[in-house]
Protein backbone atom coordinates (compact mmCIF):
# COMPACT_ATOMS: atom_id res chain seq x y z
CA UNK A 1 0.00 0.00 0.00
CA UNK A 2 1.55 3.29 -1.23
CA UNK A 3 1.27 5.99 1.82
CA UNK A 4 1.67 9.70 1.75
CA UNK A 5 4.69 10.30 3.61
CA UNK A 6 4.92 12.57 6.34
CA UNK A 7 7.81 15.27 5.84
CA UNK A 8 6.92 17.30 8.98
CA UNK A 9 4.93 17.51 12.07
CA UNK A 10 3.17 20.87 11.91
CA UNK A 11 0.72 20.98 15.29
CA UNK A 12 -0.60 18.21 18.12
CA UNK A 13 -3.37 19.63 20.12
CA UNK A 14 -6.55 18.73 22.28
CA UNK A 15 -9.73 20.38 20.73
CA UNK A 16 -12.89 20.65 23.58
CA UNK A 17 -15.53 21.63 21.45
CA UNK A 18 -18.38 24.45 23.10
CA UNK A 19 -21.67 22.80 24.69
CA UNK A 20 -23.06 26.04 22.53
CA UNK A 21 -21.89 27.77 19.14
CA UNK A 22 -21.18 27.00 16.18
CA UNK A 23 -18.03 25.30 15.15
CA UNK A 24 -16.20 26.97 12.22
CA UNK A 25 -14.05 23.56 10.62
CA UNK A 26 -10.27 24.04 9.52
CA UNK A 27 -9.81 23.28 5.64
CA UNK A 28 -6.72 20.93 4.82
CA UNK A 29 -4.55 22.35 1.97
CA UNK A 30 -2.34 21.17 -0.21
CA UNK A 31 0.45 19.34 0.98
CA UNK A 32 -1.66 18.75 4.43
CA UNK A 33 -2.85 15.70 6.39
CA UNK A 34 -5.39 16.37 9.92
CA UNK A 35 -6.08 13.04 11.98
CA UNK A 36 -8.63 13.59 14.63
CA UNK A 37 -8.86 10.60 16.50
CA UNK A 38 -12.64 11.21 19.25
CA UNK A 39 -11.85 10.96 23.02
CA UNK A 40 -15.12 11.54 24.22
CA UNK A 41 -18.96 12.89 23.50
CA UNK A 42 -20.31 12.31 20.01
CA UNK A 43 -19.06 13.65 16.75
CA UNK A 44 -21.78 13.78 14.16
CA UNK A 45 -20.30 13.57 10.52
CA UNK A 46 -21.64 12.89 7.63
CA UNK A 47 -20.24 9.53 5.97
CA UNK A 48 -21.97 7.28 2.85
CA UNK A 49 -24.35 9.66 2.28
CA UNK A 50 -25.92 10.14 5.71
CA UNK A 51 -25.11 11.88 8.95
CA UNK A 52 -23.66 9.20 11.72
CA UNK A 53 -22.93 9.46 15.14
CA UNK A 54 -19.53 8.39 15.61
CA UNK A 55 -17.61 8.27 19.70
CA UNK A 56 -14.90 7.27 21.42
CA UNK A 57 -11.52 6.22 19.27
CA UNK A 58 -13.05 7.32 15.77
CA UNK A 59 -10.55 8.49 13.56
CA UNK A 60 -10.81 10.61 10.70
CA UNK A 61 -8.16 11.31 8.37
CA UNK A 62 -8.37 14.45 6.58
CA UNK A 63 -6.78 14.85 3.49
CA UNK A 64 -6.64 17.80 0.95
CA UNK A 65 -10.35 19.07 0.24
CA UNK A 66 -11.74 17.84 3.65
CA UNK A 67 -12.08 20.11 6.36
CA UNK A 68 -12.23 19.14 10.46
CA UNK A 69 -15.44 18.00 11.87
CA UNK A 70 -17.15 20.19 13.09
CA UNK A 71 -20.73 19.42 14.77
CA UNK A 72 -21.36 17.28 18.05
CA UNK A 73 -24.69 15.10 19.52
CA UNK A 74 -26.84 17.81 21.76
CA UNK A 75 -25.57 18.34 25.02
CA UNK A 76 -22.59 15.73 24.40
CA UNK A 77 -19.53 17.91 23.31
CA UNK A 78 -16.62 16.16 21.99
CA UNK A 79 -13.10 16.28 22.40
CA UNK A 80 -10.54 15.27 19.50
CA UNK A 81 -7.26 14.87 20.11
CA UNK A 82 -5.60 16.31 15.99
CA UNK A 83 -2.42 16.30 14.43
CA UNK A 84 -1.37 18.24 11.16
CA UNK A 85 1.42 16.63 9.59
CA UNK A 86 3.03 18.25 5.75
CA UNK A 87 2.86 15.31 3.35
CA UNK A 88 4.18 14.89 -0.11
CA UNK A 89 1.29 13.71 -1.85
CA UNK A 90 -2.60 14.40 -1.88
CA UNK A 91 -3.88 10.85 -1.80
CA UNK A 92 -5.95 9.28 0.27
CA UNK A 93 -4.52 5.91 1.50
CA UNK A 94 -7.30 4.59 4.28
CA UNK A 95 -11.24 5.50 4.37
CA UNK A 96 -12.01 8.70 5.74
CA UNK A 97 -13.34 7.07 9.31
CA UNK A 98 -11.94 4.47 10.49
CA UNK A 99 -11.78 3.07 14.23
CA UNK A 100 -8.24 2.75 17.09
CA UNK A 101 -8.19 -1.14 17.53
CA UNK A 102 -5.95 -1.10 20.02
CA UNK A 103 -7.89 0.13 23.28
CA UNK A 104 -8.75 3.05 25.14
CA UNK A 105 -5.67 2.64 27.77
CA UNK A 106 -3.40 2.42 24.77
CA UNK A 107 -4.83 5.26 23.29
CA UNK A 108 -4.58 7.61 26.51
CA UNK A 109 -0.84 6.75 26.88
CA UNK A 110 -0.10 7.69 22.93
CA UNK A 111 -1.72 10.61 23.25
CA UNK A 112 -0.32 11.54 26.26
CA UNK A 113 3.27 10.61 25.16
CA UNK A 114 2.35 12.30 22.14
CA UNK A 115 2.07 16.07 23.51
CA UNK A 116 4.69 15.54 25.78
CA UNK A 117 7.22 15.02 23.67
CA UNK A 118 6.01 17.44 20.73
CA UNK A 119 6.90 19.96 23.85
CA UNK A 120 9.99 18.51 24.39
CA UNK A 121 12.99 20.63 23.18
CA UNK A 122 14.95 17.39 23.12
CA UNK A 123 12.66 15.36 21.05
CA UNK A 124 13.30 13.92 17.31
CA UNK A 125 10.64 15.53 15.45
CA UNK A 126 11.09 13.91 12.22
CA UNK A 127 11.08 10.44 14.46
CA UNK A 128 7.75 11.37 16.59
CA UNK A 129 6.22 12.26 13.08
CA UNK A 130 6.86 9.37 11.52
CA UNK A 131 5.53 7.49 14.82
CA UNK A 132 2.43 8.82 15.41
CA UNK A 133 2.07 8.76 11.53
CA UNK A 134 2.45 5.05 11.04
CA UNK A 135 1.03 4.05 14.73
CA UNK A 136 -2.00 5.40 13.46
CA UNK A 137 -2.01 4.61 10.26
CA UNK A 138 -1.67 0.63 11.43
CA UNK A 139 -4.87 1.37 13.34
CA UNK A 140 -6.57 3.11 10.38
CA UNK A 141 -5.75 0.41 8.00
CA UNK A 142 -6.76 -2.50 10.48
CA UNK A 143 -9.80 -1.72 11.29
CA UNK A 144 -10.64 -0.60 7.45
CA UNK A 145 -10.08 -4.38 6.18
CA UNK A 146 -13.64 -5.42 6.62
CA UNK A 147 -14.29 -2.11 4.85
CA UNK A 148 -12.69 -2.92 1.49
CA UNK A 149 -14.48 -6.70 1.56
CA UNK A 150 -17.69 -4.81 1.16
CA UNK A 151 -17.54 -3.35 -1.83
CA UNK A 152 -17.70 -6.90 -3.20
CA UNK A 153 -21.09 -7.64 -1.59
CA UNK A 154 -24.10 -7.04 -4.24
CA UNK A 155 -25.53 -3.49 -4.17
CA UNK A 156 -28.89 -4.73 -3.10
CA UNK A 157 -27.34 -6.29 0.28
CA UNK A 158 -25.72 -3.21 0.44
CA UNK A 159 -28.40 -1.31 0.23
CA UNK A 160 -30.22 -3.14 3.29
CA UNK A 161 -26.96 -2.56 5.13
CA UNK A 162 -27.01 1.05 4.69
CA UNK A 163 -30.74 1.17 6.20
CA UNK A 164 -29.46 -0.81 8.87
CA UNK A 165 -27.31 1.98 9.97
CA UNK A 166 -29.63 4.60 9.52
CA UNK A 167 -30.79 5.08 13.49
CA UNK A 168 -34.72 6.59 11.61
CA UNK A 169 -35.21 2.48 11.12
CA UNK A 170 -34.23 0.79 13.92
CA UNK A 171 -38.11 0.21 14.30
CA UNK A 172 -37.98 -1.28 11.18
CA UNK A 173 -38.63 -4.89 10.57
CA UNK A 174 -37.31 -7.16 7.94
CA UNK A 175 -40.04 -6.17 5.13
CA UNK A 176 -39.00 -2.78 5.31
CA UNK A 177 -35.23 -3.97 4.93
CA UNK A 178 -36.22 -5.62 1.49
CA UNK A 179 -37.98 -2.52 0.03
CA UNK A 180 -35.03 -0.81 0.67
CA UNK A 181 -32.91 -3.35 -0.93
CA UNK A 182 -35.25 -3.62 -3.79
CA UNK A 183 -35.58 -7.68 -3.35
CA UNK A 184 -38.24 -10.07 -2.28
CA UNK A 185 -38.13 -11.07 1.98
CA UNK A 186 -36.52 -14.75 1.08
CA UNK A 187 -34.36 -13.34 -1.34
CA UNK A 188 -33.11 -11.02 1.44
CA UNK A 189 -32.39 -13.71 4.04
CA UNK A 190 -30.90 -15.61 1.49
CA UNK A 191 -28.44 -12.53 0.81
CA UNK A 192 -27.80 -12.14 4.39
CA UNK A 193 -26.57 -16.10 4.95
CA UNK A 194 -24.98 -16.04 2.23
CA UNK A 195 -22.37 -13.25 2.37
CA UNK A 196 -22.85 -12.54 6.30
CA UNK A 197 -23.92 -15.85 8.11
CA UNK A 198 -26.58 -14.48 9.74
CA UNK A 199 -30.11 -12.98 9.19
CA UNK A 200 -31.91 -9.54 8.47
CA UNK A 201 -33.10 -9.36 11.88
CA UNK A 202 -29.85 -10.06 14.01
CA UNK A 203 -27.59 -7.56 11.31
CA UNK A 204 -29.96 -4.63 12.53
CA UNK A 205 -29.91 -5.71 16.00
CA UNK A 206 -25.95 -5.80 15.69
CA UNK A 207 -26.33 -2.49 14.06
CA UNK A 208 -29.46 -0.87 17.12
CA UNK A 209 -26.17 -2.68 19.34
CA UNK A 210 -23.50 -1.10 18.55
CA UNK A 211 -25.62 2.54 19.10
CA UNK A 212 -26.36 1.70 21.96
CA UNK A 213 -22.70 1.23 22.93
CA UNK A 214 -21.35 4.21 21.57
CA UNK A 215 -23.69 6.31 23.67
CA UNK A 216 -23.30 4.21 26.65
CA UNK A 217 -19.71 5.19 26.66
CA UNK A 218 -19.50 8.43 25.39
CA UNK A 219 -22.50 10.58 26.55
CA UNK A 220 -24.96 10.74 29.93
CA UNK A 221 -28.24 9.90 28.67
CA UNK A 222 -30.17 8.14 30.36
CA UNK A 223 -30.43 4.20 29.57
CA UNK A 224 -34.26 4.34 29.15
CA UNK A 225 -33.70 7.25 26.73
CA UNK A 226 -30.99 5.36 24.77
CA UNK A 227 -33.00 1.82 24.91
CA UNK A 228 -35.74 4.16 23.26
CA UNK A 229 -33.35 5.85 20.55
CA UNK A 230 -32.34 2.03 19.48
CA UNK A 231 -35.77 1.33 18.82
CA UNK A 232 -36.54 -0.55 22.33
CA UNK A 233 -40.22 -0.16 23.30
CA UNK A 234 -39.86 -2.20 26.81
CA UNK A 235 -36.49 -1.37 28.70
CA UNK A 236 -36.56 -5.07 29.96
CA UNK A 237 -35.96 -5.79 26.51
CA UNK A 238 -33.20 -3.60 25.88
CA UNK A 239 -31.41 -5.13 28.59
CA UNK A 240 -31.57 -9.10 27.64
CA UNK A 241 -30.34 -7.94 24.16
CA UNK A 242 -27.66 -5.80 25.22
CA UNK A 243 -26.33 -8.56 27.98
CA UNK A 244 -26.62 -11.25 24.97
CA UNK A 245 -24.25 -9.03 22.83
CA UNK A 246 -21.97 -7.51 24.93
CA UNK A 247 -22.34 -10.29 28.52
CA UNK A 248 -22.91 -7.44 30.78
CA UNK A 249 -25.81 -4.49 31.36
CA UNK A 250 -25.73 -1.59 29.80
CA UNK A 251 -25.37 -0.01 33.55
CA UNK A 252 -22.10 -2.22 33.73
CA UNK A 253 -20.81 -1.17 30.22
CA UNK A 254 -21.17 2.40 31.02
CA UNK A 255 -19.16 2.02 34.33
CA UNK A 256 -16.58 0.29 32.64
CA UNK A 257 -16.33 2.45 29.75
CA UNK A 258 -17.37 5.81 30.19
CA UNK A 259 -14.92 8.21 29.14
CA UNK A 260 -12.99 9.92 32.39
CA UNK A 261 -10.75 12.67 31.53
CA UNK A 262 -7.14 12.10 31.02
CA UNK A 263 -4.28 13.07 32.90
CA UNK A 264 -2.56 15.03 29.79
CA UNK A 265 -2.68 18.64 29.62
CA UNK A 266 -5.88 19.87 27.52
CA UNK A 267 -5.96 22.80 25.45
CA UNK A 268 -8.70 24.25 24.32
CA UNK A 269 -9.14 27.24 21.75
CA UNK A 270 -12.43 28.12 20.00
CA UNK A 271 -12.44 27.00 16.19
CA UNK A 272 -14.05 30.13 15.14
CA UNK A 273 -10.97 32.43 17.01
CA UNK A 274 -8.52 29.85 16.08
CA UNK A 275 -8.72 29.29 12.35
CA UNK A 276 -6.47 31.64 10.42
CA UNK A 277 -3.75 31.48 13.43
CA UNK A 278 -3.35 27.98 12.94
CA UNK A 279 -3.32 28.16 8.60
CA UNK A 280 -0.55 31.04 9.57
CA UNK A 281 0.93 28.69 11.94
CA UNK A 282 0.81 25.47 9.76
CA UNK A 283 2.22 27.84 6.61
CA UNK A 284 4.96 29.26 8.89
CA UNK A 285 6.24 26.03 9.70
CA UNK A 286 6.48 24.89 6.33
CA UNK A 287 7.74 27.69 4.98
CA UNK A 288 10.44 27.34 7.61
CA UNK A 289 11.53 23.86 6.81
CA UNK A 290 11.28 24.67 2.98
CA UNK A 291 13.75 27.31 3.79
CA UNK A 292 16.00 24.55 5.75
CA UNK A 293 16.40 22.11 3.38
CA UNK A 294 17.56 24.66 0.99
Amino acid sequence: MEINAPTSLLIIKVFNSPFEGEIMPLHVQDGQECIEIVTAGIVLSEEDGREQPFGRGTIFWHVKGDHTVCKSAPDQPFHTFVIWFAVDQNRRTVPHCTRWMEGDEALDAMIEDAISAFHDEDTDEKLLCDYLHRRILWNAYSSSKGHHKGTKYPKSLLRAMDFCKDRCHFTSGVREMASAAGVSESHLYELFFRHLKISPHEYLLESRMQFARIYLADSNEKIKVISQMCGFAYLESFYRAFKKQFGMSPGEYRRRTHYIEPSFPVYENMRSKFDSTLLNILQFRKNELTDIHK
